[in-house]
């Protein structure tokens, strides 16, 4: 593709502005970044300026985001920081660049000001914000790492690159005694905040910026509650900061991330917990005698006081009305009444339940999944993937827009042959604009539908959907992918979503960068409570090298493959790995559109007639030679053996190879030593009639 051709892409298909740059990565026009456009005769001016080498894209708010650049060059640690920063970082879209850094693209965070810096974060990371720009893919030495969505900042690395005003009682360093009068807070605040400075005294290197935001946004709650007086909490905290100032690289941030955490923690105020209390309910522990009182206070998570044993008491309190909080089964059962799993498609998708579909990006997972909803509309197996019944499903897909959606339809269709008007069965969405469908408060932890999830919430409702996709993972949701509890709390979403609506979700993802073994459960992008939380999991996999040159397929045909192999099931035996593979099909508006159909392996008879098996058979026994000769099992004897088949059939060398070896796998050709007409000892092939007979009863009976 042309410089003009990825320029007019990027502004046509990613709707970004852009102008060109020459070579030293400097504007050729004469606004520089001011002249960005995504107008296309406009663009093809521009990149026709001599000189024009390069794809400038502006950063800041109306770009609507900003460019974290980890810079390597002349002693750059921007790849170092990142190391040690990734376990606390979102997966988003990222650039490499041609110096071997890369540039992180993350949402503009409102009520933000982001401005161009440099080091200001850390030695070698750099900002591009407002009045700034990007070199960005496909210019030359410039590629895509990772082509997810940009995602929200972490608030730490908002505060290093625009740090807020910190109270004027932090900016004074001075350290402070800690309150200990009555006035200063009520004996559980003051007890916390006892807690949270020791906690900041004893933070170890590596995490004294986490454990300082978590102690001041914890006490600034209390304080809102009324737990602790401002003044004293707040001088109580600067003075265990002050501390442990010759630890800190960076002393006037960490003030200002306790200024800014104990705001936060302001506007959310958190009273004392109430007092412990032990519930004994009548109704189901008629004879359990009165729990004696607590001699020893219990263990607590965190920063949080003690309880001590006077804050504990216990309180009888009677059964609510209704439904009780257990169920209990005791009684002997008949196994034949118990009701059959809410399977719609066995072993795939089961009602109230998740199933995640992963592999690596651009492996065809949406092709593959553009398939099974035909089928399931049509109630018909396709591959292992058998229907219980023809079932009503809604395909949501956050980077095909309609237009696309349609195209993948139309070749799937054509592909398969069947009627376009089963397509009202199958109802395609995406979003007009953000494709959340559930947020996470980051200091709550709590998972909020998003109005995208209410309206898709509806749909399924209103068409009586039997089934949910998903596509995919990392544009659901805005929750740290790599965070356990925050991923459970997302699975755990759709999961009672499924429940609540009784259908089958569907959920595609992303794979980690690199090899990944069909089948591995541990492969997924993110983390393992991903994998933990759902139901079914399932694996795609391309063809690797090593499975293609068995298999019989050629090298440039490879990526083509594709398998579908069970990585978890609680509910159905893991499932076999069955093959598929993408064709190109051309539809009605002319375009050449992939679909995928099932594939099957290379088989003893690999589709061939069995009068082409018995020419094939009678002129491999036969030799090169003379007649009677066996042909002999060398580098020659394979090549002249390989032509036979390909003489006699459709298939080509690679094939060929395989299914020799398979007739030799199971008996039909035999090895058999034999001296030639130099009396020189060589090993020959001879064919086993009585396999041979075995073998065509098999192929009859198929």
């Amino acid at each position: 593709m042309s410089l003009t051709a990825s320029a007019l892409w990027l502004a046509e298909e990613m709707r970004l502005p852009v102008f060109a740059c020459g070579h030293d990565k400097r504007p050729v026009t004469q606004h520089g970044f001011h002249d960005a456009t995504r107008d296309p005769a406009e663009i093809r001016l521009q990149f026709s300026t001599p000189g024009a080498a390069m794809i400038g894209v502006p950063t800041g708010q109306g770009a609507g985001f900003f460019v974290v650049d980890l810079d390597v060059k002349n002693g750059g640690q921007g790849m170092e920081w990142l190391a040690a920063n990734q376990h606390r970082l979102p997966l988003t879209r990222t650039h490499k660049t041609r110096s071997g850094g890369q540039h992180l693209l993350f949402q503009w965070p409102e009520g933000r000001t982001i401005r161009n810096s440099a080091s200001r974060v850390a030695p070698g990371v750099d900002v591009r914000g407002n009045g700034g720009y990007i070199i960005a893919p496909p210019s030359p030495d410039y590629e895509i790492a990772d082509a997810a969505a940009p995602m929200p900042a972490p608030a730490w690395l908002l505060d290093l690159i625009d740090p807020p005003a910190a109270p004027a009682a932090v900016r004074d360093p001075r350290p402070a005694p800690a309150p200990r009068t009555s006035g200063d807070g009520t004996r559980y605040g003051l007890t916390a905040l006892d807690n949270e400075c020791q906690a900041i005294l004893s933070a170890p290197d590596g995490g004294k910026h986490d454990t300082l935001n978590r102690a001041a946004f914890s006490i600034g709650g209390l304080v809102a509650a009324g737990e602790l007086a401002e003044g004293p909490a707040l001088q109580a905290l600067a003075s265990a900061l002050a501390g442990i100032a010759s630890r800190c690289e960076d002393y006037p941030a960490a003030q200002k991330t306790l200024g800014a955490a104990f705001r936060a923690g302001m506007a959310k105020p958190r009273e004392a917990p109430p007092r412990l209390v032990r519930r004994v309910v009548e109704e189901y522990a008629p004879t359990r005698q009165e729990p004696p009182p607590l001699t020893e206070a219990p263990e607590h998570w965190g920063a949080e006081p003690d309880f001590e044993p006077d804050m504990i008491q216990v309180e009888r309190i009677a059964p609510s009305a209704g439904k009780s909080p257990l169920w209990v089964d005791r009684a002997a059962f008949n196994a034949a009444a118990i009701p059959r799993r809410p399977w719609a498609v066995p072993g795939y998708l089961m009602r109230g339940s998740v199933t995640v579909l992963s592999g690596q990006g651009a492996g065809g997972k949406s092709s593959l999944v553009v398939r099974w909803t035909i089928n399931a509309a049509l109630g018909q197996a396709i591959g292992q993937f058998a229907p219980s019944a023809p079932l009503k499903v809604v395909n949501y897909n956050t980077e095909d827009d309609r237009d696309e959606q349609q195209r993948r339809y139309s070749a799937a269709l054509k592909a398969s042959g069947h009627d376009p008007d089963l397509m009202q069965d199958i109802i395609r969405c995406g979003p007009e604009d953000v494709g959340t469908l559930f947020e996470r408060d980051q200091t709550t932890g709590r998972i909020t539908p998003t109005a995208a999830m209410a309206q898709l919430e509806e749909l399924c409702v209103s068409t009586d959907a039997d089934v949910l996709f998903c596509d995919p993972l990392a544009e659901l949701h805005n929750a740290e992918e790599n965070d356990n509890t925050a991923m459970r709390a997302v699975v755990a979403a759709f999961r009672s979503l499924a429940k609540r609506l009784n259908i089958a979700v569907v959920i595609l993802h992303h794979d980690r960068k690199g090899n990944s073994a069909p089948g591995d459960m541990d492969r997924v992008r993110g983390a393992s409570a991903i994998s933990g939380a759902v139901r079914v999991m399932l694996t795609l996999t391309t063809m690797t090298e090593e499975e293609a040159d068995k298999l019989g397929i050629n090298p440039e045909e490879r990526r083509r493959h594709f398998r579908i192999d069970g990585a978890k099931s609680n509910y159905a035996p893991t499932q076999e790995a069955e093959w598929w593979r993408l064709a190109a099909y051309e539809i009605e508006n002319g375009e050449q559109i992939a679909a995928c159909m099932p594939w099957q392996a290379p088989s003893p008879w690999a589709g061939l007639q069995w009068d082409q098996i018995t020419k094939i058979m009678a002129e491999i026994e036969a030799g090169p030679g003379r007649a009677g000769a066996l042909w002999m099992v060398d580098k020659k004897g394979a090549f002249w053996a390989g032509h036979v088949l390909m003489k006699h059939s459709s298939l080509n060398e690679k094939q060929a190879g395989v299914l020799l070896k398979a007739w030799e796998a199971n008996g039909v050709l035999q090895h058999e030593p034999f001296t030639n007409e130099k009396g020189n000892e060589r090993n020959g092939y001879t064919v086993n009639r009585t396999k041979f007979s075995e073998m065509r009863q098999q192929k009859e009976a198929a």
